[in-house]
């Protein structure tokens, strides 16, 4: 994920004249995870139903949507390096923030 994440924000910063190469960051981390749209083509339906096995289907859905929670990391820093004033203070706010915080009370929530 992190080479289409610095690849899809090359191609940003290309396209799109008088844009940050940090902005361009930001908008890639949500480009890069597209797979729970095309998985969603695959496990729903009723064509999936009957021809695409429930282990299966359930196994697409887990890695698409593990996915789409491996861009909050991406889009977090190239935010943080965006509004903090300093490199370090932007790593120490999402370090903290992110994984110290965020992360925990998301994984404790969604363990039921």
């Amino acid at each position: 994920m992190i080479k289409g994440w610095f690849v899809s924000a090359a191609f940003i910063y290309a396209l799109i004249p008088n844009l940050s190469f940090l902005s361009s960051l930001a908008i890639a981390a949500c480009l890069t995870p597209t797979d729970p749209i095309l998985a969603a083509a695959i496990i729903g339906g009723k064509y999936a139903d009957k021809h695409v096995p429930a282990h299966i289907r359930h196994l697409l859905a887990a890695e698409s949507g593990s996915n789409d929670g491996a861009a909050y990391p991406f889009l977090y820093f190239a935010l943080y390096l965006t509004l903090d004033s300093t490199t370090g203070e932007a790593f120490k706010d999402w370090f903290l923030t992110l994984w110290l915080c965020t992360y925990p009370i998301a994984s404790s929530i969604f363990a039921y």
